[in-house]
């Protein structure tokens, strides 16, 4: 085996994507510490795929669009199997509204 071909192979890919867990908006400090109401609680694509709403605990709904086209052509299925080098889809932020207030917890409330 030729070591040299691989080098070749993979300098054709685009670097990995670094992946942080979060769920909350928003970049945050070492020690500051997150809001409940803060905590993203659901997330939603539509059926195209085009377009992603999010859901927090304090009742704000955030949507966001797809900016980058989908011109893949083919089934996922087969461009999976041939381990085509799909783009991550990007998205941009849209709008967001309050859905409803946030509820007060009697049972955490010494009040």
């Amino acid at each position: 085996m030729n070591g040299g071909d691989e080098v070749g192979a993979s300098s054709d890919l685009p670097p990995p994507l670094d992946w942080r867990f979060s769920q909350v908006f928003g970049e945050r400090s070492a020690g500051e510490e997150v809001q409940e109401v803060d905590i993203i609680s659901a997330i939603e694509f539509d059926k195209s795929g085009d377009h992603l709403a999010t859901g927090d605990r304090g009742g704000r709904v955030v949507l966001f669009e797809r900016t980058d086209s989908k011109n893949t052509s083919g089934d996922r299925r087969d461009l999976e199997e041939t381990d085509y080098p799909l783009r991550h889809p990007e998205f941009r932020y849209k709008t967001e509204f309050q859905s409803h207030e946030p509820e007060f917890d009697y049972l955490k409330s010494l009040e």
